[in-house]
């Protein structure tokens, strides 16, 4: 299926629950979340691709674009408006294969959106644990924190992620890190 031409706008990122392609634009999820409601405009054909999970795709785009003298690719470090990265998208739509291809490329594992978010925190919020999983033996940071000072364990917490929760634990240094609110994840989880 060719993800060229289409428009992809998003109310709320922290809710893709499906996408719906038309020749206009597309809703994702739902305003459940405020703290990451967001309205993406038209998407990179990588992006578009990774939602719709088409594997085949994605690596035929990454294997078009050309890499710097490092073995990096250019277009895993693409932003949109709102600085997401593919990486961000690959780690909430929890596709393994995309976010390994990604950080092969050279895709920054820490790299934060307009929220302060990473794609630890996105993948948290889906309860992706195996991306967590990967994303962490990859470097990522448990410990980093969003424009809330919400961590990827708050993230878990939040929105009952037991299984990235569990793997977030056992590798933070803190668990007691606290929000703006002054709650820990615990708190959160216990509301």
């Amino acid at each position: 299926m060719s993800v060229k031409g289409k428009i992809v706008k998003a109310t709320s990122i922290a809710s893709l629950n499906s996408i719906s392609s038309s020749s206009t634009n597309s809703e994702i999820g739902s305003p459940e979340n405020p703290r990451s409601n967001v309205t993406f405009e038209k998407q990179s054909a990588l992006i578009q691709a990774i939602f719709e999970k088409d594997w085949s795709e994605v690596s035929k785009i990454l294997k078009s674009n050309r890499l710097t003298g490092l073995g990096k690719c250019d277009i895993v470090s693409a932003q949109d408006n709102f600085r997401r990265t593919p990486l961000h998208a690959a780690a909430f739509v929890g596709d393994n294969t995309s976010v390994q291809s990604l950080i092969d490329h050279g895709a920054r594992i820490n790299h934060r959106d307009h929220m302060g978010m990473t794609a630890l925190h996105l993948a948290c919020e889906q309860n992706n644990h195996e991306v967590v999983h990967q994303l962490i033996a990859h470097g990522g940071d448990c410990s980093a924190r969003d424009r809330n000072w919400y961590s990827p364990l708050h993230i878990a917490a939040q929105n009952k992620s037991f299984e990235s929760a569990e793997v977030i634990v056992t590798k933070v240094t803190n668990i007691n890190i606290a929000d703006r609110n002054g709650q820990t994840a615990l708190h959160i989880a216990a509301a």
